[in-house]
């Protein structure tokens, strides 16, 4: 089963002291990360990196559903796909 989660990275600060967060997606066990858009400062992040600014949570919750909805119609079990 392929799972989505919302990943900011601590070692990948801009210059202009903004985030990016990213969509990290795991299959079998492999993990690869989406880029996004979206730009986060360290006062919308927790101390241990998680998003806390309830607008960037919806906006990132709203870009996992539709990769949801993308996996659920590529039937990846039935085709024995890769991460890739």
């Amino acid at each position: 089963m392929l799972t989505f989660k919302d990943e900011v990275m601590r070692n990948e600060r801009k210059q202009d002291k903004t985030f990016n967060v990213k969509i990290g997606m795991t299959y079998q066990r492999k993990a690869k990360r989406l880029s996004t858009s979206i730009f986060v400062t360290e006062k919308d992040l927790t101390g241990t990196f998680k998003l806390k600014n309830q607008c960037i949570i919806n906006e990132v919750n709203g870009l996992i559903k539709n990769y949801h909805e993308l996996y659920a119609s590529l039937r990846v079990e039935l085709n024995d796909c890769t991460l890739d």
